[in-house]
Order: structure tokens, then C-alpha cells, then sequence
């Protein structure tokens, strides 16, 4: 039942993010350059000047000028006491002298733009920061339809895993933790790096005492049961003693939250984990002999 309601959300999430990136290619970036212009032509019509462009975003607009340097930046902040908004006027610092037109030309447009500050902040307060919101809040809403189904996805996968991981628990229960592919290379006959996957014996680490020292690295497991002390009693054998059959298991008593931490870590790795590292370590080595072929090319 879980998993049909789950692939329900992971297909609706799908949906909406095709509606998402339509909404968002071909409504909101085109009106966002609208706005831009139409505060690129007030600035240029009301400061007397000729700017390259001007960007506006939630909280920040940003003024470049055709020469090349750094944006004149003014930063829309709303006051904590009565939820008004006001703006601050950043610039860049440095010295000019005569030869430094750029420099000379950065600070003439930096007066202009002080010397009309308070009109510039009515323009943004009152009509541009207005005109954003209008077409951000529909932005907004589709991203977060889209945190509340990914939310709900992942709480519903948390249910699933902590059912699911109830069975490593029960006594009885035995285990070998899955291999996983690493990536390796060796030399062809050429004497060229060549890489390949190779199989990782892998194992989890389980501590049992106090000292650093009472620790193994587990490749198979059986769930025993409660022991003294509130603990559980587990099997283990480490990766030497699977490989060798005469190697004797060994009996261990771990606190709960030891033991609950292994089966975590146990369980993600064999369900999710070890396929997810064995594919990242497939594309990795094809990148790397893609970029040895053409290192030698």
C-alpha cells in the first residue's frame, strides 16, 4: 500500500516539475527580462544616463554600466518594527587618477545615483519591487508544491525503510553484507593506464567494549537475541572467517543503541547504498578512460 502511494507521489512530483520548469522558461524568466528593461529605461530616462543594463532580484538591484566594472548594488532590506522597506547603497571602493576613466566614469554614476537616491527607492519600494513580487509569488508557490511533495516522499520512505528495517532486527535474522564495484586501474600492454571495476569486499564496523581496540569488521551477522544487561547478543563473523570456513564466528553482547546503529548501517548499505556507490564508481571510471583516450590521442 505504502509503496503504490509512494510511487503515486514520485510520479506527481514529476508532473509538476515539468510544469514547474515550463512555468518558469516561458512566463516567469521572460517577464523577469521585461522588468529589467523597464527599470533599465527609468534609470537611463530619470539619472540622464546610458547604462548597460540593470538586474532586479528579491532583495538586490544591481546597476552596470557600460564600462567595464563593477555593479553599483542596492539592497532592498524591510524593516523588523513596522514591515517597511528601504534601501541601502553599495559601491566599489578604489583610487582614480586622471587616466583611470573608468574609475572617473563609475564614480560619476555613483553621484548620480546618491544624488536621486530618494527617488530611485520610491521607484523600487512602491513600483519595482511590486511588479517582482507579481510574477515571483506564482514562482514561489510552484517551488513549494514541490518542497511539500518532495517532504512527503521522503517521510513516506522513512515509514517504508523503518518497516522494512524491523526484520533485521528479529532474532534469528542473518545477514552478509553485499559487495560492492570500486574503481581500479592496471596497465595494458601498451603501458597505458587502463581502469576497470573491480568487486570491494565490503564490511561494516561494529564496536562492542570500551577500549578503541573491541571493534570488528563484520561481513555476516545473525540477530541472537536479548542478553544481560539490557543487551543484544549477536554472531559475527568477520570477512576472514567468511573466507575461511575453519576461522570460528564470534559471540558478541552490544548495547541497544549499538545494535540499532549496526542494523541502520547494515541496511541502508545492502538496500540503497552499495548500488548507489557501485554506479557512481561505474561512471567514474568511464570518465577516466575517456580522458586517458584523449590524453594519448
Amino acid at each position: 500500500m505504502k509503496e503504490q502511494q509512494l510511487q503515486q507521489l514520485e510520479k506527481q512530483l514529476e508532473l509538476h516539475n515539468i510544469e514547474l520548469i515550463n512555468y518558469e522558461c516561458n512566463v516567469f524568466e521572460p517577464a523577469l527580462l521585461k522588468l529589467n528593461q523597464f527599470a533599465l529605461e527609468w534609470f537611463n530616462t530619470n539619472l540622464n544616463i546610458d547604462l548597460k543594463d540593470v538586474k532586479v532580484d528579491f532583495n538586490r538591484i544591481s546597476i552596470l554600466p557600460k564600462i567595464d566594472s563593477h555593479p553599483l548594488d542596492i539592497y532592498i532590506h524591510q524593516n523588523y518594527k513596522d514591515y517597511s522597506y528601504y534601501c541601502e547603497l553599495n559601491w566599489y571602493s578604489s583610487i582614480a587618477r586622471e587616466e583611470h576613466l573608468e574609475h572617473l566614469l563609475y564614480l560619476s554614476l555613483l553621484g548620480k545615483v546618491a544624488e536621486n537616491f530618494k527617488a530611485i527607492q520610491n521607484f523600487i519600494v512602491h513600483i519595482l519591487l511590486i511588479k517582482y513580487k507579481n510574477i515571483k509569488n506564482p514562482l514561489s508557490e510552484f517551488y513549494n508544491e514541490q518542497h511539500k511533495i518532495e517532504d512527503s516522499i521522503t517521510k513516506l520512505k522513512n515509514e517504508i525503510d523503518n518497516e522494512n528495517i524491523t526484520e533485521y532486527k528479529q532474532p534469528g535474522f542473518e545477514c552478509m553484507i553485499k559487495n560492492c564495484d570500486e574503481c581500479d586501474w592496471d596497465l595494458d600492454k601498451d603501458n597505458k593506464r587502463k581502469y576497470r571495476l573491480k568487486e570491494h569486499l565490503h564490511t561494516i564496523n561494529i564496536k562492542f567494549g570500551a577500549s578503541k581496540y573491541d571493534r570488528i569488521q563484520v561481513k555476516w551477522f545473525k540477530v541472537i537475541g536479548p542478553a544481560k544487561y539490557n543487551k543484544i547478543k549477536l554472531e559475527v563473523k568477520s570477512l576472514t572467517s567468511v573466507l575461511n570456513p575453519e576461522y570460528p564466528s564470534s559471540i558478541l553482547s552490544v548495547s541497544k543503541d549499538t545494535f540499532y546503529f549496526f542494523i541502520r548501517s547494515v541496511f541502508m548499505w545492502n538496500t540503497k547504498n552499495a548500488e548507489v556507490l557501485s554506479e557512481q564508481n561505474k561512471e567514474r571510471c568511464e570518465k577516466y578512460n575517456e580522458e586517458e583516450k584523449r590524453w594519448n590521442e
